[in-house]
């Protein structure tokens, strides 16, 4: 079972600093002539979301408690609650780099890159299901 990403921390990340990339899982090959000839290697997609949280000094202690033992300083994976697509579920996934903590008044700003792939996304039709 992974670990859980702690409940006294924020739960979701700040629109300024967040985003989300990704590489398409496919091969190009050039032609003589034409568009290229393109395979698909992956029936997934490894996407990365920047998250930026503001903690206080307590929060930023158990951050790192967190990032240090459950996930193992990033090697493992742990369940986050992220965005992706268009709704906020928890996600199996690994930090993709070192976190950065810097000064943000009174607070710290941490800021990390999370790797999942996975996708959650509601259509038209489930939000009419969900009501």
């Amino acid at each position: 079972m992974y670990s859980i990403w702690p409940e006294s921390l924020p739960q979701l990340p700040l629109v300024q600093g967040f985003s989300v990339s990704g590489e398409q899982p496919i091969k190009r090959q050039p032609m003589e002539t034409g568009l290229d000839r393109v395979t698909r290697m992956s029936s997934t997609t490894i996407r990365v979301n920047q998250f930026s949280i503001i903690c206080d000094s307590t929060q930023a202690a158990e951050f790192w408690s967190f990032y240090e033992t459950e996930a193992n300083g990033g090697a493992d994976i742990v369940l986050v609650p992220m965005v992706t697509g268009n709704k906020v579920l928890f996600h199996a996934c690994r930090f993709s780099s070192y976190p950065t903590q810097v000064p943000d008044g009174l607070e710290w700003r941490i800021t990390f890159n999370l790797e999942t792939d996975e996708q959650h996304i509601v259509t038209g039709k489930d939000r009419k299901s969900t009501r």
